[in-house]
């Protein structure tokens, strides 16, 4: 490719994050800046050090990072993609070709500096063993969302004994490890988007115990940048989509699309319909009962690593023919639903149902069951924030 591509200075890489991101950077590099100091200067004293310590940079990556910034630079051939959902250091962007084709590059005054060390770092990597340890957490980190600090500390101690190993491993983990503020840490996956709270537990169930995973589980879900995640499930919903004509970057693409959504708990099987180009109403047939057994099938952070349909099968099974117990509160009644047939013949018409705050008619107990249905403490549920 001779194309003169234009491309952004490390700087303006730099300068497009958030003052609050800036500081997390300098956290992240363990680089000290007095309080105060205003953006550009803070920007400035990032790139500097960039430029001038490309091996300490590398030292702070995780080896499947500049496996990726290696193939960029030194196998443009191999045109590799990185997806937007995936966290990683401002020193990478994308531009376009002539014709459209989105290519990654590194930050210009970077790639000369760095280009000659990823193979020499890639090497050291595989030879100590960190490679091995990384990619063993990476892969627990996709597959349940999260990981208790003390494990995360646990598993580097019993796979890595030199000290300094374990303290460079660690490091290298930093940038993914969050805190609720008082006691509790935790370290989360590469792909947890801003919003992800795991200390909430609409989003992770602090019920649930995290699932076990064999290692072959673990290993497919530490191939980055696109896990395979999901088992057969995965390989059936890959197989379909190849056989509709698609690349194999666009399934590759298409599906890791599909597991995001299913980690923010924001997709039925139906979303993902609108992000493919379909030729026939046929392959859409084709596709749905497919589809619907990944979502239902794919390990779900909400729950550590359990799928749906597994948190589906510990729960009570009803007698035959009775039908599910739904009760129907004041706020429900205030939407205009007054009984369960009424939502079963909502959900056969495709309605949506209306949506209203939550409102209480009476003072409910902080320990008594919350009025909403959930099964919950009303502390634990709609009166949480109040």
């Amino acid at each position: 490719m001779n194309e003169e591509l234009k491309k952004r200075s490390l700087s303006e890489m730099l300068e497009r994050l958030r003052v609050v991101d800036l500081k997390q950077l300098l956290a992240d590099l363990s680089l000290k800046m007095r309080s105060g100091v205003k953006k550009a200067v803070m920007v400035k004293s990032i790139e500097k050090w960039l430029v001038e310590n490309p091996a300490e940079l590398i030292d702070h990556m995780l080896t499947y990072e500049f496996r990726m910034y290696n193939d960029i630079v030194n196998h443009p051939e191999k045109r590799t993609r990185i997806p937007f959902a995936l966290k990683q250091y401002p020193i990478e962007d994308i531009t376009f070709t002539s014709d459209g084709y989105m290519v990654h590059y590194l930050a210009p005054e970077l790639e000369s500096k760095l280009a000659p060390l990823f193979a020499a770092a890639i090497e050291e990597r595989e030879k100590s063993g960190e490679e091995a340890v990384e990619n063993h957490i990476i892969g627990l980190l996709n597959l349940r969302g999260t990981m208790d600090f003390l494990k995360l500390i646990s598993i580097i101690d019993s796979m890595e004994s030199d000290q300094d190993k374990q303290d460079a491993i660690f490091r290298r983990f930093n940038r993914f490890i969050v805190s609720d503020g008082e006691e509790r840490i935790v370290a989360v996956s590469p792909f947890a988007p801003f919003e992800f709270n795991p200390f909430d537990e609409y989003q992770v169930d602090p019920d649930t115990n995290p699932k076990g995973f064999s290692d072959k589980e673990i290993a497919d879900a530490s191939t980055m940048p696109y896990p395979r995640i999901g088992g057969r499930a995965y390989d059936k919903l890959e197989k379909k989509l190849l056989s509709f004509g698609q690349s194999e970057s666009e399934v590759r693409d298409y599906i890791l699309e599909r597991w995001l959504h299913k980690q923010r708990n924001t997709m039925n099987p139906v979303d993902g319909l609108h992000d493919f180009n379909f030729n026939s109403y046929k392959q859409i047939e084709e596709l749905m009962p497919i589809l619907t057994e990944y979502v239902n099938d794919v390990p779900f952070w909400k729950f550590k690593g359990w799928s749906s349909n597994e948190i589906a099968a510990r729960m009570p099974k009803p007698k035959p023919g009775q039908m599910p117990h739904i009760s129907i509160d004041p706020n429900m009644r205030a939407m205009g639903i007054e009984s369960f047939e009424q939502i079963m013949e909502m959900v056969r018409n495709g309605e949506e149902f209306p949506t209203q705050p939550f409102q209480t008619s009476t003072k409910v107990g902080r320990n008594a069951p919350c009025p909403c249905g959930s099964g919950k403490k009303y502390k634990h549920c709609c009166g949480r924030n109040s």
